[in-house]
């Protein structure tokens, strides 16, 4: 959900791993 106007897809990035979880920490 977009609650804090985060897509969803940054879940499943966190998910798959750190090398794309820069963009849920930007």
């Amino acid at each position: 959900g977009e609650e804090n106007g985060v897509p969803t897809y940054t879940f499943d990035i966190h998910l798959q791993g750190e090398k794309e979880t820069v963009f849920f920490d930007v």
